[in-house]
C-alpha cells in the first residue's frame, strides 16, 4: 500500500511540472571538426550549394559553410531554450549581436573578425575567423546552461543560456 502510494505521488509530482524546453525538429549541419549546427524545420531553411560552399538561407539569416568543412547533414529533435545578454557595461554596445531561440546572429561581420566564445572558466567552445563580409550565425544549443563570454575583435559581452 504504502508502495503504491509513493508511485502515486511521484507520478503527481513529474505532471505537475512544466516542461521549459520546446522540442522542435531542426535540420543539422555537423562539422568534421564535431561542432553541430541546427536550423529549425519551421523557419523553412533554404539550402544552395556551389562548387565550395553551402549557403543556408531563411527569413531571418543567411550563412554560409565551406562545403570541405562539413561531415554531414541530418535531421533530429533539438530542444529550444532561450539565450540572453547580461552584460551591464554600456560601452561594449559596438558588438551588434541578437538572439534567435539557441542561435546567436551577427547581422554583420567583416572578414577578418574574430569571434570567440568561451565558458565562465574561459574553456573555449568555439573560435572562428570570418573569411567574407556578411551575416553569421553560430547555434549554441548543444551547449549545457549556463554564462558565457562572446568576443568579437576584443569586445567582450556576457550571456546566458537557460
Amino acid at each position: 500500500m504504502k508502495r503504491r502510494i509513493l508511485i502515486f505521488l511521484s507520478l503527481l509530482c513529474l505532471v505537475a511540472i512544466p516542461s521549459t524546453a520546446k522540442q522542435m525538429m531542426c535540420l543539422v549541419i555537423q562539422a568534421k571538426d564535431g561542432t553541430k549546427v541546427a536550423y529549425a524545420l519551421a523557419e523553412k531553411p533554404r539550402l544552395q550549394f556551389n562548387d565550395t560552399e553551402l549557403l543556408v538561407t531563411t527569413a531571418t539569416l543567411q550563412v554560409s559553410y565551406k562545403r570541405s568543412d562539413i561531415l554531414r547533414l541530418t535531421h533530429e529533435i533539438q530542444e529550444v531554450n532561450s539565450i540572453f545578454d547580461i552584460s551591464t557595461d554600456s560601452s561594449k554596445k559596438e558588438v551588434n549581436f541578437q538572439f534567435d531561440g539557441n542561435v546567436l546572429m551577427f547581422p554583420k561581420l567583416h572578414a577578418g573578425s574574430i569571434v570567440e566564445l568561451h565558458t565562465a572558466n574561459s574553456t573555449p567552445v568555439l573560435i572562428r575567423q570570418i573569411a567574407t563580409d556578411g551575416e553569421y550565425a553560430f547555434n549554441l544549443g548543444s551547449l549545457p546552461i549556463g554564462v558565457y563570454l562572446v568576443t568579437v575583435n576584443g569586445i567582450t559581452h556576457k550571456i546566458a543560456k537557460r
